[in-house]
């Protein structure tokens, strides 16, 4: 079983990922396909969401059920999203060593997150993080930079992302 805990989801966020193609985000944004949750399925038949105002799983990859209770770990102001394991085409073992050696060889996975600053896992007695924080923003007229710095398997890094416009952005990253 995996999870990932997140902010509050409103129910804007909740239609659209029991949806396809019905994305809340604009043009220039990463998952305004709205298709890129749709990749827990990859591993799993029923992903569980638990929010402060709704608590349901998904079947059937758009099915919205609701589910009785809230999970016990979860704190009362966050979403936590829970993948069982259970896909029909895949062991519990394998999905889990899947997902263990992509997490192992992420290369900066948090640089295009806007929301989202920390990845921290645990595979068996290894713990990983993947950690963002931004240090300057720049603006010019519609353009905006970001300069970051993050941890990325105990190495810092320092990346700066510039979008030139919506189509074409210029990254540039070094090890500490």
């Amino acid at each position: 079983m995996a999870q990932g805990i997140f902010r509050c989801l409103t129910r804007q966020k909740k239609t659209a990922i029991t949806s396809v193609a019905n994305s809340n985000k604009t043009e220039a944004s990463i998952g305004k396909f709205g298709v890129g949750f749709k990749a827990v399925f990859q591993y799993t038949s029923t992903p569980h969401i638990y929010d402060p105002d709704f608590r349901f799983k998904i079947e059937r990859f758009i099915v919205p059920v609701e589910l009785d209770g809230d999970f016990p770990a979860r704190r009362h102001d966050e979403t936590l999203f829970v993948f069982p394991f259970d896909h029909p085409e895949r062991t519990a073992e394998q999905a889990y060593e899947d997902i263990a050696e992509k997490l192992r060889h992420l290369t900066y996975p948090l640089l295009f997150m806007s929301s989202l600053k920390e990845i921290e896992f645990e595979i068996g007695d290894v713990i990983g993080l993947y950690s963002k924080r931004i240090c300057e923003t720049c603006s010019f007229g519609n353009i905006t930079a970001q300069k970051t710095s993050g941890c990325s398997h105990g190495q810092m890094i320092a990346v700066a992302v510039i979008p030139w416009d919506s189509s074409l952005i210029m990254t540039a990253g070094y090890v500490l």
